[in-house]
């Protein structure tokens, strides 16, 4: 007798019931939704205790005296087995006793509608309410495909504000089993014709069922409107559009009278809208505008940018700040763009901001039409890409006014910025086009693209014969200087292919003619590389 209780209570016995113990404890954290970490530790250690036992038994432990106290030990584990057991079978009934009358008055509930149909469409279960609408008992349709049910007895006429029939429903949910996604839910609207003709709306959240990632049914619940219900919801309607339309004045009036550069970007209708000054400051045709057409004015490089800055707005991250090129006549400015993604109206999708024009040039005003209007290197960059786009010929003079710096020294930067801006005055006077223009690229240094054939063999002419043709004398008063000019020159036709190489090269030779070893003031970049 005593062998074969032995034998029942071997510890491998022991630690499957070990591991039963576990189980149960992890399932209730699961169910009760909260993970208590005593119980786990408790019932880890239980089987590693019982593991380790099992493993000596028949060598140390097997009929000696502390086989007795592994008996003990094994009761109070069968001990603990049957408490849990009892606890997670009450707490299971509780819960089912509790899902039981949550689902019972849902469908008992005169303004509720619920169903649920399997993997097939087959119905599994439905609410009284709509029930009624149906004109059926429960066993009418339990087991029976729904919209089998649904063609018989009653006759759609909207979906989601869509006008619609039976078969259009019927088609749209035919794809559903492939393409529900878990624990994604949808909101449907839908106006139904009951089995009396009676129109009923039934606003409800479609949520697919899976159980271990398997799709299994979906369950639909919700609410349903009379026609009185309607009523009210349609007097409400019109206070609230009445409160949006003094709202909607108030708006017009603070656009009318701001400063600012206010637009705001309607995503579902595709328009840009803007105030005034937003036209004004952007050269734009009109206050409206496609937001393809708006788009095209920013700059092409810029344009990837802007679209994905635009795709990344989320309800948790809505505001965005950019900066891009935006074209304005033929050429492009730097403007900053701030703005909000409002996720709140469930009704459009609209994007509100201001832009302002960024101030790039990086050099102080000097009050000087002449020094204040010269173009940014980035400005450079856009014009020479466009005369090689144009497949224009031309050249760039790349200038230093190499002892400004001694003259700031000398005589004070007043009498330095005068020089500076009579310079670019008469530079500009000499050899700027319709077509051509200057840029800053440095405090002294400028670059002038010159288009014009005429021009370009002028200049020629002039460095063949001339040490330092660029030179200028100029008297303020008592004070006379001769500004020293350094000069570089390259050609689009033969010393490069695209915008940057070619700045490069004028630069390039620039550096040559400031050499003080270099023969003289001026160069070409094809005799220096």
């Amino acid at each position: 007798m005593e062998e074969k209780v032995g034998e029942i209570m071997h510890p491998l016995f022991l630690v499957i019931f070990s591991l039963f113990i576990l189980g149960l404890v992890i399932n209730n954290c699961i169910v009760n939704r909260k993970v208590s970490f005593r119980k786990i530790t408790y019932s880890c250690v239980n089987v590693f205790a019982w593991a380790i036992i099992c493993i000596f038994y028949d060598k140390y432990i097997y009929d000696t005296m502390f086989e007795l106290y592994i008996y003990g030990y094994a009761v109070l584990t069968f001990l603990v087995f049957g408490i849990l057991l009892y606890f997670s079978f009450k707490s299971s009934m509780l819960r089912a006793h509790h899902y039981q009358l949550f689902i019972d008055s849902i469908k008992n509930t005169r303004f509720n509608v619920y169903y649920v149909v399997d993997e097939k469409e087959r119905i599994k279960d439905m609410s009284q309410s709509l029930l009624e609408e149906l004109g059926l008992e429960f066993h009418e349709v339990n087991g029976k495909k729904l919209f089998d049910i649904f063609d018989k007895t009653i006759r759609f006429t909207k979906f989601n504000d869509v006008d619609v029939n039976n078969k259009t429903v019927r088609e749209f949910y035919k794809p559903y089993k492939s393409q529900a996604r878990e624990g994604v839910n949808e909101k449907r609207e839908m106006v139904i014709q009951n089995y009396d003709g009676k129109s009923i709306v039934l606003n409800v959240v479609e949520q697919p069922v899976f159980i271990f990632k398997k799709y299994k049914g979906r369950m639909v619940i919700g609410e349903k409107k009379s026609d009185l219900t309607l009523l009210n919801a349609e007097k409400e309607l019109k206070d609230s559009i009445a409160e949006l339309n003094s709202i909607r004045h108030k708006f017009i009036a603070t656009l009318e009278i701001t400063e600012e550069c206010i637009f705001y970007i309607d995503l579902d209708q595709k328009y840009v809208w803007g105030t005034n000054n937003f036209k004004d400051t952007l050269g734009l045709p009109g206050n409206t505008l496609g937001i393809d057409d708006y788009r095209d004015y920013i700059h092409q490089d810029d344009q990837i940018k802007y679209l994905k800055t635009m795709e990344s707005l989320t309800k948790n991250n809505p505001n965005y700040s950019i900066s891009y090129r935006f074209r304005i006549g033929d050429k492009f400015i730097w403007i900053k763009e701030t703005g909000k993604r409002i996720f709140d109206d469930e009704n459009s999708n609209v994007i509100l901001g201001f832009v302002k024009k960024n101030e790039t040039s990086g050099y102080e005003k000097m009050g000087t039409r002449e020094l204040d209007g010269v173009g940014t290197e980035i400005e450079l960059l856009t014009d020479v890409t466009r005369l090689y786009n144009d497949h224009r010929t031309f050249e760039l003079l790349a200038i230093r006014l190499n002892n400004i710096p001694e003259v700031n020294e000398k005589y004070g930067r007043s009498v330095g910025n005068m020089m500076l801006n009579e310079y670019v005055r008469r530079i500009k006077q000499n050899f700027k086009t319709e077509s051509s223009d200057i840029y800053r690229i440095g405090g002294i240094e400028f670059i002038l693209t010159i288009t014009d054939a005429r021009k370009m063999e002028m200049l020629k002419k002039l460095f063949q014969v001339e040490k330092a043709p660029l030179n200028l004398n100029m008297e303020y008063g008592g004070i006379s200087v001769s500004m020293d000019v350094r000069a570089g020159i390259a050609i689009s036709s033969t010393d490069a292919s695209e915008a940057n190489a070619l700045i490069g090269c004028a630069r390039y030779a620039l550096k040559f003619a400031t050499d003080e070893n270099y023969a003289k003031n001026c160069c070409y970049f094809r005799d220096v590389k």
